[in-house]
C-alpha cells in the first residue's frame, strides 16, 4: 500500500534527517520515505506495468508457490513428528530397560 519505506522507532525519531517524509504513524514507530525510495517505487511501477497481476505476473504466481512450499513444510513436519515419537519411545525403552519379549511354543 505504501511501497518502500523506512521504519524508525520513536526512540530514534529525533535522529531522522530533514529530507525524510513521514508517511505513517504506528504505535511505537514512524514510517518514512526518502527521495531515493520514491524513485525506486516509480521505476518498479513503470517496469511492471499497470496490469502485471492480471497477466499472471509475480503477484498471481505467489499463491501457487506458497501452496507448494506449504505442502513441503507439512510433509517435513509429519516426518519430524514420526522421528520424534520413535526417538522418545527408544529413549524410554533404554531408561526403563524394556526388552522385546521372546515368543515360543512352550507353556511355562
Amino acid at each position: 500500500m505504501f511501497g518502500y519505506y523506512l521504519e524508525i522507532s520513536n526512540a530514534h525519531a529525533a535522529k531522522v534527517p530533514p529530507d525524510y517524509e513521514r508517511r505513517q504513524t504506528l504505535a511505537s514507530a514512524e514510517r518514512y520515505v526518502t527521495p531515493e525510495l520514491k524513485r525506486l517505487r516509480s521505476q518498479g511501477a513503470r517496469r511492471r506495468g499497470p496490469d502485471r497481476g492480471a497477466r499472471g505476473g509475480v503477484v498471481c504466481g505467489a499463491p501457487q508457490s506458497g501452496r507448494q512450499r506449504n505442502a513441503r513444510v507439512q510433509r517435513t513436519a509429519r516426518a519430524l513428528a514420526r522421528l520424534d515419537v520413535w526417538s522418545a519411545l527408544a529413549e524410554s525403552a533404554v531408561q526403563h530397560r524394556y526388552v522385546r519379549p521372546e515368543v515360543d511354543d512352550g507353556f511355562t
